[in-house]
């Protein structure tokens, strides 16, 4: 009987164990993200973003502020609103893929500088990951959105940012960006203007 007890007893210590890992690993996977930008360890800071769902989660973000401001563009589609979403989606993560490259996007989250293809990029200032790197802002800061997404809100200028990471096989990795309004405002107006002198 106390050679039971003492076996659900370990179980129930690794368990627990398991647990409390799980729940700190992706803290400690954004503060090494966070150093990698610090340092401009580019190579390691790409490895650990999903740069399509990235690209793709502000291709829906600025689809749907160009939609909002154009609705005549969503009446115009004979498939529908949700279609010309879509169509506007596609196009602008295409401009993304030129203009965000992975290189970019890591200097964006490390520095705050825009890439130099965006207008206004002399101007414009990103939240950068690393000003959020002390334990206590991180744990203020950061937190679950679901058992397997973790999400950080990057304080910045135009508002906060909040960047989403998942799990993916045992790896936290960036998936998403939700950019703030202001934010938004300008890379749409950018966007729009270069898809329609393209």
């Amino acid at each position: 009987m106390l050679g039971m007890n003492r076996r659900i007893a370990i179980l129930l210590g690794l368990i627990l164990l398991a647990v409390v890992a799980y729940g700190a690993s992706p803290y400690v996977a954004v503060a090494r993200f966070a150093n990698d930008l610090r340092r401009q360890d580019a190579a390691s800071a790409i490895a650990r973003i999903d740069l399509p769902a990235v690209r793709a989660s502000i291709a829906r973000q600025v689809a749907r502020q160009v939609l909002a401001k154009n609705p005549q563009l969503a009446a115009k589609s004979p498939l529908g609103p949700q279609a010309a979403s879509m169509i506007a989606a596609g196009a602008v993560n295409a401009y993304l893929a030129e203009t965000f490259t992975p290189q970019a996007l890591a200097e964006m989250l490390g520095t705050g500088r825009l890439p130099a293809s965006v207008a206004g990029a002399a101007s414009g200032r990103f939240p950068a990951l690393p000003d959020v790197t002390d334990a206590a802002s991180l744990l203020r800061r950061a937190g679950f959105t679901g058992i397997r997404s973790f999400a950080v809100d990057v304080p910045g200028s135009d508002g906060d940012t909040a960047l989403l990471f998942g799990i993916r096989g045992v790896t936290w990795t960036l998936i998403a960006i939700a950019l703030p309004a202001p934010l938004l405002d300008r890379l749409t107006s950018e966007i729009s203007s270069k898809l329609s002198t393209s």
